[in-house]
């Protein structure tokens, strides 16, 4: 797969001779530095596919490059088009996902939203939805976005609001609650929208009892029963691992080890005016 150098416009000049273009697709020579680095960037006979970067024409690769010269003082990152062997470049969405779900890659960015392979799970993901993701992001994007991660013999199904305790709503409003999980039998549970109704309720039935305002989502994990940690728990408001897993079971009944959660991790934005405490 071929490898070339993105740098940044303004800095071109001081390691490639002809400048270079903002495709990767023409060849120029290179200025002979002393840094071994920089020897990673060109060919055998010192050419280079030379991409240039301008903050006007793809202004988060321009800041991701301008950190990493920050840290490194190096103001070059290697670029390659994103195919597999013998596979055109991804055009979708759901390119993109079917390609590095399959692909030896550990992290995917669409946009503003990050997407990693668990490390825990085989066949789990995460998926983190940023601000500027969320004002943007539609409902059949998110489907798409799952559904091109599912594990293998899994359906999705999407979810429409939250019903939570009122105990558990007061841990969210003081911070002691960040997440909740969501267990459906045989199915892989993912949020309709990254804004979804929060209700109270009494026994998650169909009669509850107000809307306390939106539980807006940052981040899922879909992982197995067996890979929650203690970590899990404690972000879910408990004090333990097993106290968890002992709430899910009294809520869903038996859950296997080897069949999968989502965990959401939420904010809630309240209704204006609203006091639930």
């Amino acid at each position: 797969m071929p490898i070339a150098p993105a740098v940044l416009e303004e800095k071109a000049h001081k390691y490639y001779l002809g400048g270079g273009t903002k495709f990767m697709s023409t060849a120029v020579g290179s200025i002979n530095l002393s840094e071994k680095w920089f020897f990673n960037t060109i060919h055998e006979d010192c050419t280079a596919r030379v991409q240039l970067v301008t903050k006007e024409s793809n202004p988060l690769f321009y800041d991701v490059i301008s950190k990493f010269e920050s840290l490194t003082g190096v103001p070059i990152i290697l670029n390659t088009s994103f195919n597999g062997k013998g596979e055109p470049i991804v055009e979708t969405v759901t390119d993109a996902l079917e390609t590095f779900y399959r692909m030896d890659l550990n992290f995917l960015i669409i946009g503003d939203s990050v997407i990693s392979k668990s490390r825990n799970a085989c066949r789990g993901f995460e998926v983190y939805f940023q601000d500027s993701f969320i004002k943007n992001v539609t409902s059949s994007e998110i489907s798409s976005i799952v559904n091109s991660l599912l594990p293998i013999g899994y359906k999705a199904k999407a979810r429409e609001r939250f019903l939570l305790y009122n105990e558990y709503i007061k841990w969210i409003i003081t911070a002691r609650k960040t997440t909740t999980i969501r267990y459906v039998k045989a199915l892989i549970d993912y949020p309709q929208d990254v804004s979804l109704p929060l209700l109270s309720t009494h026994d998650f039935s169909k009669h509850y009892n107000k809307m306390i305002g939106n539980a807006v989502i940052s981040k899922i994990v879909i992982k197995t029963f067996g890979e929650l940690t203690d970590l899990d728990g404690v972000n879910d408001g408990f004090n333990s691992l097993v106290e968890l897993q002992e709430t899910l079971h009294n809520i869903y009944g038996e859950i296997a080890s080897d069949e999968f959660v989502t965990i959401y991790h939420i904010s809630l934005v309240p209704i204006p005016g609203d006091s639930f405490l």
